[in-house]
């Protein structure tokens, strides 16, 4: 499996966390979660995005209708993780709810845990994402924005493991928190084509590839 794959799975933060600076997790998804069917197909990576996009030349994601997500190394077929990539919409705006059991199927983990979790079974990470044509762009949380709004005490949130913070709350306290953040993912304006993005470096671009072809 190619390093560029390996990096992908950093999604699941909590079973990647050498990989990242960091995440943030919601106690629960802000709402309920169901498949979006506009993420079905073959996604392959945009190659003038290779600095920042974390799918290597020969890596693609095949979702299907039910928003089975496999991620496929082309030079070694054998290598297919998956996980099922549920979501929902608020204000207008898109994003992936991946809980445990999903994080777990993306590293396809069957073995126990071999100590407790220290978070909520019920918690997620949350990736916010839009499709613009046939881009489908993401983002992960802002972890620099993450802990300095945490050290001022504007984002209410606690370490539940080392540069691990945890988002506490219900429902409604976690679409508050996403609506007193509109800074948290990176902005629509960031991810615009050829920006390069803010400072975190978060977000990634795929392009849907045409029915029959070659990614």
């Amino acid at each position: 499996m190619s390093p560029a794959l390996r990096v992908l799975r950093g999604l699941a933060c909590l079973l990647a966390l050498p990989l990242l600076t960091g995440c943030l997790m919601f106690e629960r998804a802000p709402a309920d979660l169901s498949c979006d069917p506009d993420l079905a197909g073959r996604w392959v990576p945009l190659p003038n995005n290779t600095a920042q996009n974390p799918l290597g030349r020969d890596d693609y994601a095949q979702v299907d209708a039910k928003c089975r997500v496999t991620l496929v190394d082309d030079k070694n077929m054998q290598d297919r993780p998956g996980f099922t990539a549920l979501g929902f919409r608020l204000d207008g705006k898109r994003y992936l709810a991946l809980d445990q059991a999903a994080m777990r199927e993306l590293f396809n983990d069957t073995k126990p845990p071999t100590k407790p979790s220290t978070l909520p079974a019920t918690s997620v990470v949350l990736v916010k994402y839009r499709i613009v044509g046939d881009v489908l762009e993401l983002a992960l949380a802002d972890m620099t924005y993450v802990v300095d709004q945490a050290k001022t005490g504007k984002l209410k949130v606690r370490e539940a493991d080392t540069m691990v913070y945890l988002a506490e709350g219900d429902r409604a306290a976690m679409r508050s928190l996403l609506a007193d953040h509109p800074d948290l993912f990176e902005s629509d304006d960031a991810v615009q084509e050829g920006a390069p993005g803010n400072s975190s470096g978060r977000y990634f671009r795929l392009r849907r590839a045409s029915v029959g072809a070659t990614p």
